[in-house]
């Protein structure tokens, strides 16, 4: 009897070993240069002269908004390019940012946050003032469902956890919150484009800046689920140091943050949760980046029941960042600016 159990525990053993292992043997697919992609408009520069762009996300299927920092300028476009109307405007009274690093859009309104002044504001379509919202503490990202805001959290040595919940009815935070933080996830978090949010259907989904793993929050009863994927190609070095020693040393730091791979976003395209990453080694002497052709771009594709499915891989898109990707529609989009350094367009990845 006793062999039998023994054969058994070995037979579910080598098992859950071939399990594990079968997700390091999913297709990666290698594009020659950058990801395939066809190009729908070019972005109008009137009457508001665009700068370098901090973020980009639709509004609907037929317009998008986006923000600068320099100058500061959150502008709506429909997808002729054309500018339909700038929204807010610069200052440091109501309704008015010095550094528009957000802007998002969900349940038919506009979402601005002022980096600077640590304030979400709330637009119409129209560009119509709806509500202002102050914080203490800067934020990495954010989403909005039913008055939930939902906050990517930046650095915030009170909490551990990467998600906090905040109701703009009361204003008030609410006692749940997702996510572990790790010192990876902190250092790798001060990249500008790091960390990873969608809502889609009656779900929220993130993923933490230095590892692999989304999770699934489930917007009616704020439950969730984790799942832990082996994604091969993606790997980050365990920081042991005490995170604020290890700061303190700031070539050793700097290196980190720009060498080391990172989760920069999540999308929905042909019906697919997909996870985008930036990995392979940068050379950087002192403080300058030297060599970036090691560099790539990542998408992991995940099938229904979020289980990893292939990966699609590319070199990155000068002219572009991790922040002017956005989906809408079964199709990732991204912002890129023209040689000129003065115009940009929107492209439609075909993937």
């Amino acid at each position: 009897m006793k062999k039998i159990d023994l054969f058994l525990m070995l037979c579910l053993f080598l098992i859950s070993c071939s399990e594990r292992a079968s997700n390091n043997l999913i297709e990666i697919k290698d594009f020659a240069d950058s990801f395939p992609k066809e190009r729908v408009c070019e972005l109008s520069n009137n009457p508001r002269l665009l700068g370098e762009l901090d973020s980009f996300h639709f509004v609907d299927k037929e317009g998008f908004i986006v923000s600068a920092v320099q100058p500061p300028t959150v502008i709506l476009f429909n997808k002729n390019g054309e500018q339909l109307r700038s929204i807010g405007r610069q200052g440091r009274g109501q309704f008015e940012y010095l550094a528009p690093s957000l802007a998002r859009s969900y349940d038919d309104l506009i979402y601005v946050w002022c980096s600077n002044l640590l304030k979400l504001m709330v637009f119409t379509k129209l560009g119509e003032a709806v509500n202002e919202y102050h914080f203490s503490r800067a934020i990495k990202d954010f989403a909005i469902h039913n008055n939930m805001m939902f906050i990517y959290k930046s650095d915030d040595p009170s909490d551990q956890h990467i998600v906090s919940v905040y109701d703009l009815d009361s204003e008030q935070f609410l006692p749940y919150a997702f996510g572990h933080r790790t010192n990876e996830h902190d250092i790798l978090n001060f990249s500008f484009c790091s960390g990873a949010l969608l809502i889609d259907d009656d779900h929220l989904y993130f993923a933490p800046a230095d590892r692999t793993k989304l999770y699934q929050v489930g917007l009616t009863d704020l439950s969730v689920s984790e799942f832990m994927v082996d994604a091969p190609g993606f790997e980050t070095e365990v920081v042991r140091q005490p995170l604020k020693e290890f700061m303190e040393d700031v070539f050793t730091s700097v290196n980190y943050l720009f060498g080391s791979d990172i989760v920069t976003g999540l999308y929905k395209a042909s019906g697919r949760i997909m996870l985008m990453a930036e990995t392979g080694e940068i050379e950087i002497q002192g403080l300058d980046i030297t060599d970036y052709s090691n560099r790539r771009i990542l998408l992991y594709v995940f099938d229904h029941e979020k289980e990893l499915n292939h990966a699609l891989r590319a070199e990155p898109l000068t002219g572009s960042t991790s922040c002017l990707y956005a989906s809408v529609g079964g199709k990732i989009y991204m912002l890129r600016l023209a040689e000129d350094l003065v115009s940009w367009s929107l492209f439609a990845l075909d993937i």
